[in-house]
């Protein structure tokens, strides 16, 4: 239940929907937010949310081998691979979303491309 919950947590992050909707991402994105792109660049929540509502690349994502860890009661870690297929590029992420209040909220997003398919 708790894995099913934070994929499609993760899952709603791919959604050009939820990319270009600031009221959603900032429900979604903690306040404390860090994430260490694929490219090296170090983002904050605004930042972030900036970015996503004026990306206009629409690729074609897709989530492998997702799994969680629970590190607390309040604190999970999911980590997946995720393909492009638009450019067919894959990517190791990894995520900690932290319970605040009653919501899951992504606090902390890496990516690292990964040379193999």
């Amino acid at each position: 239940m708790l894995k099913e919950s934070i994929y499609k947590l993760e899952t709603s992050l791919l959604s050009p929907k939820i990319r270009h909707s600031k009221e959603i991402l900032e429900k979604l994105i903690s306040d404390k937010f860090i994430e260490i792109g694929k490219s090296g660049i170090i983002y904050c929540k605004t930042e972030l949310i900036e970015a996503l509502i004026n990306e206009s690349d629409k690729t074609s994502i897709i989530i492998e081998n997702f799994e969680i860890s629970q590190l607390s009661k309040e604190v999970i870690l999911s980590t997946y691979k995720s393909v492009n297929r638009k450019d067919n590029t894959s990517t190791l992420r990894s995520s900690i979303w932290v319970l605040e209040g009653e919501d899951w909220r992504i606090r902390f997003h890496q990516g690292t491309l990964s040379f193999m398919l």
